[in-house]
C-alpha cells in the first residue's frame, strides 16, 4: 500500500527539481529525501525520475503518478487551509520565509517586539531567496524584496529599502574610486548568481559592467557582503547592511531608482487566521514606524 508521506516527498522533489531544494522545503536532510524516493520507486517497481546533471526530471511513469499525487496534495492543502481558517487562538507556530540579508540586519528588532507582544507564538524562520509556495505548507508568511509579487499571494508593501554600490576602504585605496558608473568596467565586481532575485539594483550594476569584470558570484547577499568587506571587489548591497559596516563605503550615493520594495505576503486562504493576521499587522505597523 502506498504511503502518502512518500508521495508527498515525490511531489516536492518533482516541483523543486532537485533533492537539495526539496530537502530545504521539507526541513530534512538530503539523504532522507533520497531514501524516500528510492523506497517509493522500489515499492512501485518503477523509475519515477531521470537523474540528470541539471536536476531530477520526471519519467513517463512519474508524470502519470504526478497527475494524481498533485491533485491529492491540492485537496489536502485546501483542507489544511480551511482548518487553519477556523483557528482563532494566538498561539502555536508561524513559519516565515525571507532572505538572509533581512534576517541578519533588518527584521530582528521587529521579531523581538512581536515575541514580546505574543509570547505564545513560536517563530519558525526560514532563509531562502526563492519564493516558497505558501499554499503548499512551505511557509505561512513571506517577506520579500520585489516589484510585482505573485498574483496568488496577498499582502502589502511595507517599506522601500535603499541600495548602493559598496567597496571596502582598502579596495578603494588599492584600486581607486570610480569617477562615474561608466568606470566600473575597469574594476572588479562581485554579483549575485541567477538564483538571486532580479532587483533594480542588480539590473543597474549589470548595465555598467561586463561579464569579464565579475570575479565572484553567489546565491547569498551575505556572502557578497563578506566578499566586498574582504576587498575582493565592489558590489550592490542594501544600505541598512552596507552602512552597518565601518570598513565599507558607498561608492556612489544611493538614489530612489535603486530602491527595492519590501512586501509582506501570505496565501489568501491564510490571511484571516489569527496567528498570520496578528503577525502581518504587527510587522506592517512596526516596520512603518521605523521607516517613517
Amino acid at each position: 500500500m502506498l504511503n502518502w508521506d512518500d508521495l508527498y516527498y515525490f511531489v516536492v522533489v518533482s516541483r523543486a527539481g532537485n533533492l537539495s531544494r526539496a530537502a530545504r522545503i521539507l526541513d530534512v536532510n538530503h539523504s532522507t529525501v533520497f531514501r524516500r524516493i528510492a523506497g517509493l520507486e522500489s515499492t512501485l517497481g518503477l523509475r519515477l525520475f531521470d537523474r540528470k546533471s541539471e536536476g531530477y526530471e520526471l519519467t513517463e511513469a512519474g508524470k502519470i503518478i504526478m497527475e494524481v499525487a498533485s491533485q491529492v496534495d491540492a485537496d489536502i492543502s485546501a483542507l489544511d487551509l480551511r482548518l487553519k481558517d477556523q483557528d482563532y487562538q494566538l498561539s502555536g507556530t508561524i513559519r516565515i520565509t525571507t532572505t538572509d540579508t533581512l534576517i541578519a540586519n533588518f527584521l530582528q528588532p521587529h521579531l523581538l517586539s512581536f515575541r514580546h507582544k505574543y509570547p505564545d507564538i513560536e517563530i519558525d524562520l526560514v532563509s531562502d531567496n526563492a519564493f516558497t509556495n505558501l499554499s503548499k505548507r512551505e511557509a505561512d508568511v513571506a517577506l520579500r524584496l520585489c516589484r510585482n509579487p505573485p498574483k496568488e499571494l496577498v499582502g502589502e508593501k511595507i517599506a522601500e529599502l535603499g541600495w548602493a554600490l559598496y567597496a571596502s576602504k582598502n579596495y578603494l585605496t588599492e584600486h581607486g574610486r570610480p569617477a562615474s558608473p561608466e568606470d566600473l568596467a575597469n574594476h572588479f565586481i562581485v554579483s549575485g548568481d541567477e538564483s538571486m532575485p532580479q532587483i533594480t539594483a542588480s539590473s543597474w550594476l549589470g548595465s555598467y559592467t561586463t561579464e569579464e569584470a565579475v570575479v565572484l558570484r553567489s546565491n547569498s547577499t551575505m556572502n557578497l557582503f563578506s566578499a566586498i568587506k574582504a576587498g575582493i571587489g565592489m558590489g550592490m548591497l542594501p544600505c541598512h547592511l552596507g552602512n552597518s559596516e565601518p570598513t565599507l563605503e558607498a561608492v556612489f550615493p544611493p538614489g530612489p531608482a535603486l530602491s527595492s520594495d519590501l512586501w509582506i505576503l501570505t496565501h489568501r486562504d491564510l490571511r484571516k487566521t489569527a496567528v498570520v493576521s496578528a503577525f502581518m499587522e504587527h510587522m506592517i505597523n512596526s516596520v512603518s514606524e521605523e521607516t517613517e
